[in-house]
């Protein structure tokens, strides 16, 4: 009987949606969200939701005058993606070398895939690999002789005028980032309705990584809706998240249906799983933007008992861009700020935790930490470009600890924030890319690049230990490929 309850949302996503529109696609291309957010400052497009990834229904939306510009000269190029009824192959192909103050590493990096469409129906199915030293610690699972592969994303999704369903592995964003940031993908399934002139609603349930406990495997999923409001250049986003799971617990259909509240329904069913309240929202006017999001994992009411003393628990964030120059080339200032109290995202069961692969589904710092930044960013017709700097503070509990109530047994806590001894840093990054088309196959141009980066930062406390101090370089130079070609026409 659930699998069949389990159509319901895709049939009457069917059922709203008037009329069929082309395939669609997620594009997860942090070029393109830079340039889309760019038009979008500047009044050229349509302002997007604060719900993401972007699609390519999205970019189809950019007036023809605008794309013609010099500005856009390479970002179509630079996308796999298609409106026709076909099969397409694409790939970027980069090596870099990158420098710090103790070695020399060579990285070489794939992304590619097959895409394919046909009326509104499309499916992605990315993969990518990673060869060298790449001096991150995100990757989970084998590796081969210096060699990592995983899948990005895999999707069949289907999308009408009024809503869109999609299952397979994808990314997913929320707001500014601060609980759901969309860095990694995982398997879910999501779905979207519109609903008059103002009024959107998402939801989603996805599986995450689990583990063997007591010789019984856990699973862990993280389910959530969203409710938007927009009116002209206003859009305000109420969403509700959820992690659960455990020994012997599925999917739980009450976590599937829109409308119900995620905080109630654990409640009264004694289930003691992770739920965040989170709101966000954005305000255009050209060449002004504002957006901000603020996240409550856990707010004390009542003062009766020890445990009512539990510090509160919740993060907010607020940004403000500034497009400088729109001729000849988008030239835009940021100046953003982001605070998480500690303990928020965690819990005493370790699987309700807000990690996936044992990194923070939101902010990449995790909890107890706040971060300012100012940002000056560059499109032209070849080039883009950033500059950053910021001020970061991160205290010394994480995520992954293991749950501790030191407001429960001793009578002279309080809280700090940031918690303990403070890490205090201070850093500045550089990004630079030239793209060109340069080199010719099937008689089609294909684009090319050229990019650097440089970063440094300099920190006191470092590691949350009072005196040790540390400062840490980066420079990079690479080569770029891209290539996208269609194989079948439907």
């Amino acid at each position: 009987m659930t699998k069949y309850r389990l159509l319901i949302l895709p049939a009457l996503l069917l059922f709203i949606a008037s009329s069929i529109t082309a395939a669609d696609f997620t594009i997860i291309d942090d070029k393109f969200s830079s340039y889309y957010f760019d038009l979008e400052l500047r009044g050229l497009v349509q302002p997007a939701s604060l719900y993401g990834p972007l699609t390519y229904r999205q970019y189809l939306s950019i007036p023809d005058s605008t794309r013609e510009t010099l500005v856009s000269r390479y970002r179509e190029l630079g996308l796999p993606y298609s409106g026709s009824e076909q099969m397409r192959l694409f790939g970027q192909v980069e090596a870099q070398l990158l420098k710090n103050k103790n070695k020399l590493s060579t990285v070489g990096e794939f992304h590619g895939g097959m895409l394919l469409g046909s009326g509104r129906w499309s499916s992605a199915a990315v993969y990518e690999g990673i060869s060298g030293d790449d001096l991150s610690a995100n990757y989970y699972g084998y590796q081969w002789r210096g060699v990592k592969a995983k899948t990005g994303q895999v999707y069949v999704r289907w999308s009408g005028d009024k809503g869109f369903f999609q299952i397979g592995k994808d990314r997913l964003n929320c707001g500014l980032g601060l609980t759901l940031s969309g860095r990694d993908p995982y398997e879910n399934i999501q779905g979207g309705v519109t609903l008059g002139d103002h009024l959107k609603l998402y939801g989603f349930v996805g599986k995450l990584d689990g583990w063997l406990k007591d010789s019984v495997f856990v699973n862990r999923y993280l389910a959530g809706h969203r409710a938007e409001i927009s009116f002209n250049s206003v859009q305000l986003g109420f969403n509700e998240y959820v992690i659960y799971g455990g020994p012997g617990r599925n999917v739980e259909l009450y976590y599937l249906i829109p409308l119900y509240l995620y905080q109630g329904e654990q409640i009264n069913r004694e289930f003691d799983d992770n739920v965040i309240w989170n709101a966000d929202f954005k305000i255009v006017k050209p060449p002004f933007r504002l957006s901000g999001e603020i996240t409550i994992d856990d707010f004390q009411i009542e003062r009766k008992t020890a445990g009512d003393l539990e510090p509160t628990e919740a993060g907010f964030g607020l940004q403000a861009d500034w497009a400088i120059i729109s001729r000849p080339c988008f030239v835009t200032t940021s100046l953003s700020y982001r605070m998480i109290t500690g303990w928020t995202y965690n819990q005493a069961k370790d699987w309700n935790r807000f990690l996936f692969e044992s990194q923070p589904i939101g902010s990449e710092e995790g909890n107890d930490f706040d971060r300012l930044s100012w940002r000056l960013s560059v499109n032209s017709s070849a080039w883009t470009g950033s500059a950053e700097v910021f001020y970061k503070r991160k205290g010394q509990v994480n995520i992954e600890d293991p749950w501790t109530e030191p407001w429960g047994h001793d009578s002279t806590w309080h809280q700090t924030f940031p918690t303990g001894v403070v890490e205090r840093t201070v850093g500045c990054q550089i990004n630079l890319e030239w793209q060109t088309l340069a080199i010719k196959i099937l008689n089609q141009n294909r684009l090319t690049s050229v990019f650097g980066l440089w970063s440094y930062e300099n920190s006191q406390n470092c590691n949350n230990i009072p005196g040790q101090s540390r400062s840490q370089w980066l420079a990079g130079l690479g080569l770029g490929f891209n290539f996208s070609q269609g194989i079948i026409n439907f």
